[in-house]
């Protein structure tokens, strides 16, 4: 049976991508090319298929993903989007707070903080809004967004739409029988 990983081993940084690879051991293994600002993450695959994944997080570089918390506290980094292999071994993972979990991971596993529960509902609308844009808003990272904005669905506080990851609040009901209040 591979080997593989559950949350990002942190290795430090390095100023060239080839330096990443001596750094890279076992799956999960997760490095940062820093020059002048960070360019990219090169992590071992955590499937456990021995590949290295570069991501590309410098927006004048292209196309590129966020990362939240890299600087503070590097081994609780989060990404987004997820990764998602299109060629290998195919995996498709979140990076979330350190974490490694497979993308369609449930969020009844996860532990959101309740505040963060709390800010979240308060600046949802009637109209509808996506969760990045809420997590824009707010500071925080979208998957924390994302699956708090679940959460509130779950308690009957939200609604998302079929056009997946836009919520709004649910219409508050004023009897027993739930009818919608005018």
């Amino acid at each position: 049976m591979k080997e593989t990983a559950s949350r990002i081993i942190w290795k430090g940084t390095v100023a060239r991508r080839h330096e990443a690879e001596d750094l890279l051991q076992s799956p999960g293994d997760t490095v940062m090319v820093v020059r002048g600002r960070p360019r990219l993450i090169v992590l071992l695959c955590p499937c456990g298929c021995g590949d290295e994944i570069v991501i590309n997080v410098d927006e004048n570089a292209g196309p590129a993903w966020s990362v939240f918390n890299g600087g503070a506290n590097p081994s609780q980094l989060t990404l987004y989007p997820s990764i998602w292999r299109d060629t290998g071994c195919g995996s498709h993972f979140i990076v979330w707070e350190g974490r490694i979990l497979g993308a369609r991971q449930r969020r009844a596993s996860l532990n959101i903080e309740p505040p963060i529960i709390a800010r979240v509902g308060n600046a949802l609308s009637p109209r509808g809004r996506h969760f990045s844009e809420i997590a824009q808003e707010l500071s925080e990272n979208p998957w924390s967004v994302l699956w708090a904005c679940r959460q509130l669905v779950h308690e009957g506080k939200a609604l998302e739409d079929p056009d997946q990851g836009v919520f709004h609040l649910a219409a508050p009901r004023n009897n027993p029988r739930g009818a919608l209040r005018e």
